[in-house]
């Protein structure tokens, strides 16, 4: 019984015009943007993942084997037969007075 009442104000709950969550502040002053879609390989260059990788190599610390791992694995992310066309990037949010693309757009 109690599991069929459960079922039942969660079923009038969803089924209402109200979203769970209240408190976001939507207008029709900021719309819903879409940045993107962009490769997976724009999108990480943007981001500095090459530099990130040439720094761990670079550091004294840091041994052949495991330079050729990081070597690898970006390849592997922006290589265009690999990842780095394949996959795609998008960001969606609301345009705001004074807010810029999202970082790696």
């Amino acid at each position: 019984m109690a599991v069929n009442s459960r079922k039942q104000q969660r079923t009038s709950s969803t089924s209402s015009s109200q979203t769970p969550d209240d408190t976001t502040n939507t207008s029709k002053e900021d719309p819903i943007v879409a940045f993107g879609p962009i490769s997976h390989c724009h999108f990480l260059a943007s981001m500095g993942a090459p530099d990130r990788v040439v720094r761990l190599i670079e550091q004294d610390d840091t041994t052949d084997e495991q330079a050729q791992e990081l070597f690898d694995a970006l390849e592997r992310l922006m290589h265009p037969d690999q990842m780095g066309e394949r996959y795609k990037v998008l960001a969606i949010g609301r345009k705001k007075d004074g807010i810029f693309h999202p970082p790696g757009f």
